[in-house]
Formats: C-alpha cells, structure tokens, sequence
C-alpha cells in the first residue's frame, strides 16, 4: 500500500495485490493454496483467454485539481476487456463467442451487470498482433458500491479477515472523494514455463481537511478499521510518499513478545496492535504514535501551522495535485507584495 500525502489536505492510498500460479497445473497438482479458484478455472476453461483487465470506477478523477495519476484512467462505471489467441482452438468456437461466455462468468464472480453488453456496448481493438484479437465492453451507468467490492476483497490471500485487506472498509471507501477497482489476470509464458498472474488494486482519495478539519491524520482514522492481524500468505509492506509539509512517524516499538511485522518502507518493522497497545508506556508515550489522543492509528503527522502546503509553493498558496508542478492561491489569503 503506498500512502501519499499531498497539499489541500488531500490523503490518496493505493493498495497493490499480486498473486501467481503456474499455469496450467498437471492433473496430480490441483492445490491451489490461496490463489482464487475461480480465476484459475475461467483461463482453463476458455483456454484462447491471455488476458483480462476489469475496472469499476466511482466519481469522476479532477485532474484539473489532483493532477495526472500514476495509473491508466478509467470511466465512471464499469468497463472490461480481454484478449484471445486465436490460434488456440477452443470448444466455444471463435473469440466473440468465447467474449460472449467470458463476461457471463466476470458477471457472477464480481456481482456486476457485465451480462447487459451486448453487441451495441461491444467492440473489438486493433491489433499489431495477428494471432490476438481484443474485446472492450463499457457500462458508464453500472453503479459500483458495496456488492462489487466484496467479492473483490474475496479473491485476496486471506480476504478482509487479515493483512491489508483489512483496511477495505466499503463505506469509506465509496464515502471517499474518488474510487476505483481494478483486476486484472494475464497468462505469461517464458519459453515452455506458463505463469497465471493476477493484480487487484485499489485506488481512494480522502479529503482529510473537509472531514475533520485538521492535517493531522492515522490510517484507522482514514479508514475507520483496525489493522491488527498480519496475513500469513504476505508481509504487509506500506510505502510513505510524503509531498506536503509535516512529518510520519511509524509505530516502531511494542512490549509484547509476539511481535507483528510489517514493512514500512522496504524495512520490517514490528506494528502496535490492540493486545499489544497494552504493554506499551503511556498515553503520552504513545502520542506521538498513536494521532491525537485516540490511541489509534499506525501513522500520525506532527501538527503543522501552514494548512498542509508543500514545498516550494509560497506562503499562502497550497499545492495543486501530487505531481509537484502546481500551486494556487489560499481562498481568503492576501499575497504579500514581492520584492
């Protein structure tokens, strides 16, 4: 997960989950571990598949005041492609019809209205590959909610009840300012050695300022859940972009004997969880841990007087997106006269 925090009070947190399989198993290996069973059986049954790409998109991104995401943009609602090997013969016949039983089965798997395209609301891209054909369906009316994220969650290691996936708390995230889901799968091949691999990430915005009128900020305040229990499957790693004035400091120290770990910035890092919180100090030990005064949170910034502004812009100017070229002038603030 990459927390990054940028001018006008604005949090944006990416989640990133990767998973992988080799594909396709032998008849005696049908151990999936924690890799989702449904996705493996919809490449194997529709053996032309290489690749899908889903995304379910909730507000439209400002980019007029956010600035250009690090990440493909996607419309409101839902979209999905893939792309065929036509080459491969198939049971379904050729690619459309393959398309056609493909978004039925995404459909079921993601509880989205993916069986209402039709030929109108289908194309197909071009192509430098003569082997490959590409299908693109768009619903711009499909709402995205709760109902979508859930199975979205499911397809994670250990789901919502451990590690990162915790913090997918469905009424903050579609409370957020911006929203969007992605999923995607590819078959990726290396001479004769078949991998089946699968990204979901998340993107959120959170406007810290509207909500609580304060920089000062923790990742239980962001999203109101509690990250205490380390996925067995993955180490946890949280990546802190700091772009506006203040500072993060990471919960490092922890009386318990049964440490969690995480990795904070590439170094693993022992984390305070709710039993652990107990064998720590003091209140006033934890303050600079913990927020302000909750007892929450794995990040908190020092209190800042200049309204979470960024370095480089002048006093009274806040910053404007988080690629760092843009500033604006603070409602109500005077400009001092320049020399």
């Amino acid at each position: 997960m990459t927390l990054n925090a940028f001018g006008q009070g604005y949090v944006l947190a990416d989640f990133k989950f990767t998973q992988s399989i080799p594909f396709p198993l032998g008849r005696n290996e049908r151990n999936l571990g924690t890799f989702p069973k449904q996705i493996y059986e919809v490449f194997h049954e529709y053996n032309q598949l290489k690749t899908i790409r889903l995304t379910m998109t909730r507000t439209r991104w400002r980019q007029e005041k956010w600035g250009t995401p690090e990440w493909p943009l996607a419309p409101i609602g839902v979209q999905v492609s893939a792309t065929f090997n036509q080459s491969q013969s198939s049971a379904y016949g050729g690619p459309e019809e393959t398309w056609d039983r493909l978004v039925m089965s995404l459909s079921g798997i993601f509880c989205a209205g993916l069986n209402l395209l039709d030929s109108t609301r289908t194309h197909r891209l071009p192509s430098a590959d003569p082997n490959l054909i590409s299908m693109h369906g768009m619903l711009p009316k499909e709402t995205v909610c709760t109902e979508n994220l859930t199975p979205f969650v499911k397809l994670l290691p250990c789901g919502n009840a451990a590690g990162l996936g915790t913090l997918l708390n469905p009424t903050r995230i579609f409370d957020a300012d911006y929203a969007l889901l992605t999923f995607e799968a590819e078959v990726k091949c290396e001479q004769s050695v078949c991998t089946l691999q699968i990204v979901n990430n998340v993107h959120v915005l959170f406007d810290r300022l509207q909500e609580s009128g304060s920089c000062d900020w923790t990742v239980e305040g962001l999203f109101k859940r509690s990250f205490t229990k380390t996925c067995s499957d993955a180490v946890p790693n949280i990546i802190v972009k700091k772009q506006d004035s203040g500072k993060f400091i990471a919960s490092l120290e922890s009386k318990s004997e049964n440490k969690n770990m995480l990795s904070i910035n590439g170094t693993k890092k022992p984390y305070m969880t709710n039993s652990t919180r107990r064998h720590s100090k003091s209140r006033q030990d934890r303050g600079r841990v913990q927020g302000n005064g909750s007892g929450k949170g794995l990040f908190r910034r020092e209190p800042v007087t200049n309204q979470c502004t960024v370095d480089g812009c002048r006093p009274g100017e806040d910053h404007l997106g988080f690629d760092g070229q843009k500033c604006q002038s603070r409602p109500g603030h005077k400009s001092e006269p320049s020399d």
